[in-house]
């Protein structure tokens, strides 16, 4: 019998240690023959799982074990030694566990996956030409950042040009995750606002036509023509202006894609009263003694008139003519006045105005019929007012007898009685009846007329 002491060895290297053991038995004092042993002590194998881990969402992992010893290596959870891997959101222990001549040894890693943030760049935006856009992104959380890209800043306004462009939020939160998001900004053209009208200036009531010059023409088109009347429609409009002024007119066009924009032209639109042509003439009574006529313009809403006065292409452009007819009774003119503005509108009046005669004649009281060429004849000289067709003259004697009659206003008494000659000397007695061209009264005058040979 013997005793065997206990052995007991660690070894913490890789290298196996190699030990001899000598064990002499002993029984009841007796000694027996030594004995030696050899125990090998295998290393147990070292292996580092690495440093924890901090990773977005997405990111794959890829763990590798330190393995110096060529140990067998296992991975906790599935996972395979140097090959990437997607981990859920969360923290996560992995244990990698190393195997070397049937010696284990362990180590832990965590891996944390921070979720990305949920990025929002807002919705679509559609507006019009010159309109200022603010994109503001959101989702990065308190302490994140924004940026975007095509020159635009976060929660800043900027004006875009025409077109349609696509705008990208990259946002990052604390923990470093990044995640995008896009929206569309579209940029519709301002109409150019333009329009004509047929006519300019003319008088009350005036028809204008406008005709809508715009580009794009637009879908929705208000008219204001300036004199508190509005009007609709994209292809043209009219409107009848019916008070003289000056009128401003605006269009307001809007296009399919609802922008608007609004012309003004000042002073657009110059409407005139219609002329009213009126006159009144002085004396009212005109006779063949004065024919001087003063014609007073009593005319409105002119400026320039032409008189025509009746005869021979007589006529006049001052405000108020003074004319003289000529010297013939019993004769009537048709006096015109066209009384224009500077719109071209004009207006038109007619009198007529007549040249009354006057009964004007001369009755000699004596005559001398003795053959020397002056004064041989009794003749009643009319100078005018008498109708020449309607005159009977007769020469009595003192007994009433009827010793001249004549109805030609030209032919006189050449103091003859019938084929008996001269008469005597003496105081004879005269008649003329005759009409006048004023009215048809019949005039019967009488006198004396006295014969000297």
């Amino acid at each position: 019998s013997g005793n065997i002491a206990a052995f007991n060895a660690v070894n913490a290297g890789a290298a196996p240690v190699v030990s001899t053991v000598t064990v002499t038995p002993t029984i009841n004092g007796c000694v027996g023959t030594p004995q030696s042993f050899t125990i090998t002590v295998n290393g147990i194998p070292v292996v580092g799982a690495g440093l924890d881990q901090t990773v977005c969402d997405g990111v794959m992992t890829t763990l590798t074990a330190n393995n110096p010893d060529g140990a067998a290596i296992a991975w906790s959870n599935g996972v395979s030694d140097g090959v990437g891997f997607n981990q859920p959101v969360g923290t996560t222990n992995y244990t990698v566990t190393a195997t070397l001549l049937g010696c284990v040894s362990t180590d832990n890693v965590t891996i944390t996956v921070n979720p990305l943030p949920t990025i929002d760049a807002g919705i679509d935006q559609t507006v019009c030409e010159g309109t200022l856009t603010t994109l503001v992104g959101s989702g990065a959380g308190i302490g994140g950042s924004y940026s975007w890209d095509n020159g635009a800043n976060n929660n800043t306004p900027f004006a875009q040009a025409v077109g349609t462009v696509t705008y990208t939020l990259t946002g990052t939160n604390l923990n470093g995750c990044v995640s995008t998001d896009q929206t569309t900004i579209t940029v519709n053209p301002m109409p150019v606002v333009a329009f004509n009208a047929d006519t300019l200036m003319g008088c009350a009531p005036l028809l204008v036509n406008f005709s809508n010059l715009s580009l794009p023409v637009g879908n929705n088109c208000q008219w204001n023509f300036g004199d508190g009347s509005t009007g609709t429609g994209c292809g043209g409009v009219s409107h009848t202006y019916n008070n003289a002024g000056t009128f401003n007119v605006g269009l307001t066009v809007t296009t399919l894609e609802g922008c608007t924009a609004s012309v003004t032209y000042n002073a657009y639109i110059f409407i005139e009263n219609e002329p009213v042509a009126s006159f009144i003439y002085s004396p009212t009574a005109i006779s063949i003694e004065d024919t001087e006529v003063q014609f007073e313009n009593e005319s409105q809403y002119a400026d320039t008139y032409e008189w025509n006065f009746g005869y021979g292409g007589m006529g006049s452009y001052q405000t108020d003519p003074l004319h003289t007819f000529p010297l013939v009774g019993n004769v009537s003119y048709s006096i015109t006045l066209i009384a224009s503005n500077p719109a071209g509108c004009a207006d038109t009046v007619e009198a007529i105005i007549t040249i009354e005669d006057q009964l004007i004649f001369f009755v000699p009281n004596v005559f001398t019929p003795d053959g020397n060429s002056i004064n041989n004849s009794f003749l009643p000289i009319f100078t005018s007012g008498f109708d020449v067709y309607d005159y009977h003259l007769t020469i009595f004697n003192r007994w009433g007898e009827v010793m001249f009659e004549s109805y030609n206003a030209v032919g006189g008494w050449d103091g003859t009685y019938g084929n008996q000659g001269l008469v005597e000397d003496g105081v004879y007695v005269w008649q003329i009846e005759f009409g006048v061209t004023m009215s048809d009264k019949r005039h019967k005058h009488r006198g004396h007329v006295t014969v000297l040979k």
